[in-house]
């Protein structure tokens, strides 16, 4: 393992003085729920210029729910979760709202969609907590697009091997075959081990260690993720998460990563009025969305 230290006080740092921010707290909070407030005013189906909207103040007011849930829960309250698990839920549907957009267009470009981080982060987050509605229905869409060639993701200008692998893991949870074209960036990189491996306990052991390590690097999965998962081992968690269900023991990891609170990712009920209406608001404008 790395010689580093990981402190989440010190890596939460930033995220607690934007919190402290009156003018960054306007911007993250204040003027996104007031763009909610009067695009779902009505609760009706929107256009679609205006459901981008909706989608996007949602993608903006995860990231303040992430840094206040993460500093929450560094700071020993566990309702920071509630939080965080709002972050997956506002993200988790600007991403549905991209693909819907993109799959609606008529005229649909190749690599339209940039399979990205925040993606990648979603369908990590819904394996690790069960939430096999989201999973199956956008890990599909993936899945077949990469295998049909149609190229409607696009890993092209974003090169890190997180996104693949999380492709690859739930290829695995579904027992599905997919492609990942490596000429397109589809990289397993450090995770590789991991599926080479996947039933050796011992040498898969040895293998996630490597992973923590990466994702804890400042030149790895640290210095690219959103918070809350620069702080939070989604990608870990979900790879245990799929190794349970397949019927795999668990294995020990001894890891800073994973002795901290961040490690007790569940699902957990959001409640925000605002962001219910937005939601079924949404749900009217795209009835595709399952």
């Amino acid at each position: 393992m790395t010689d580093f230290d990981w402190d989440p006080q010190e890596i939460l740092r930033d995220s607690r003085e934007t919190l402290a921010s009156a003018d960054e707290m306007s911007h993250f909070v204040d003027r996104q729920r007031e763009r909610l407030e009067n695009y779902t005013s009505q609760g009706k189906s929107v256009d679609l210029a205006v459901a981008i909207r909706i989608a996007s103040s949602l993608e903006v007011y995860a990231t303040y729910l992430a840094m206040k849930g993460a500093v929450a829960v560094c700071d020993g309250n566990p309702d920071g979760w509630k939080d965080i698990h709002g972050t997956y839920v506002c993200r988790s549907w600007s991403a549905r709202v991209a693909l819907v957009q993109a799959k609606r267009s008529t005229k649909r470009r190749k690599g339209s969609l940039l399979l990205r981080d925040s993606v990648a982060e979603c369908l990590a987050h819904a394996i690790a907590t069960g939430d096999v509605h989201f999973a199956d229905w956008y890990g599909n869409e993936i899945v077949n697009d990469l295998n049909n060639g149609t190229r409607l993701f696009t890993h092209m200008d974003h090169r890190t091997p997180f996104e693949p692998m999380i492709i690859k893991l739930y290829s695995i949870w579904r027992q599905r075959n997919v492609r990942l074209d490596t000429d397109q960036g589809l990289d397993l990189g450090v995770y590789a081990p991991i599926f080479e491996f996947w039933e050796d306990n011992s040498q898969f052991t040895s293998a996630i260690q490597k992973a923590c390590d990466y994702h804890c690097d400042d030149n790895g999965l640290l210095r690219y993720a959103n918070i809350p998962y620069f702080i939070v081992p989604v990608e870990i968690l979900a790879i245990q998460k799929v190794r349970r269900d397949l019927g795999f023991p668990d294995v020990t990891i001894h890891h800073p990563l994973m002795e901290t609170a961040f490690t007790n990712l569940s699902a957990q009920t959001f409640e925000d009025e605002l962001i219910s209406r937005s939601i079924e608001v949404l749900r009217k404008t795209y009835p595709e969305i399952p």
